[in-house]
């Protein structure tokens, strides 16, 4: 499962400004890659019991599905932490791109669901099934991308 989002700053362009000015995009790369990190922990925090900032909140599993797979425990554990958890990485070291990613080859059924097999979606990434971000997803990244500018600077450039 690989999604791309992109934050533009389409009113003033200052992200591009600051990153072809300021150290030969150092400092968009250390926004970029800061913003992915934030992303990156709010994926896996939503693989606890109740999540860090689902967009929905996660079905139980079926009485007979937990009875015959799980010993009668309705949370559904496979995704809570493992290998799905454990695939999902980060990728910042383009200038003009940080990525958040999974490799798993179930992750985009868990996300979105499956109907076919009555599977409900449970999703991980902190975005809703048109692609749009969560709230608090976006304002976390966003304070990160304002104390990573504010860190490069050693204070208000401004």
């Amino acid at each position: 499962m690989n999604l791309t989002i992109e934050i533009q700053d389409t009113a003033t362009g200052f992200l591009d400004s600051v990153a072809a000015e300021f150290e030969g995009g150092d400092l968009k790369r250390r926004i970029q890659g800061g913003m992915a990190m934030a992303f990156h922990d709010t994926v896996v925090h939503n693989f606890g019991d109740t999540g860090e900032d689902r967009p929905v909140e996660w079905r139980f599993l079926s009485p007979k599905y937990a009875e015959e797979f799980h010993g009668g425990d309705l949370t559904p554990r496979e995704i809570l932490a493992g290998d799905m958890m454990e695939s999902v990485l980060v990728d910042s070291d383009s200038v003009d791109a940080a990525s958040v990613y999974t490799n798993c080859p179930y992750a985009e059924e868990q996300q979105n669901g499956n109907p076919e097999i009555n599977l409900p979606p449970r999703p991980f990434f902190p975005m809703n099934k048109a692609g749009q971000l969560t709230p608090g997803v976006i304002e976390k990244c966003l304070l990160v991308a304002e104390v990573e500018f504010y860190e490069f600077f050693g204070s208000n450039p401004f």
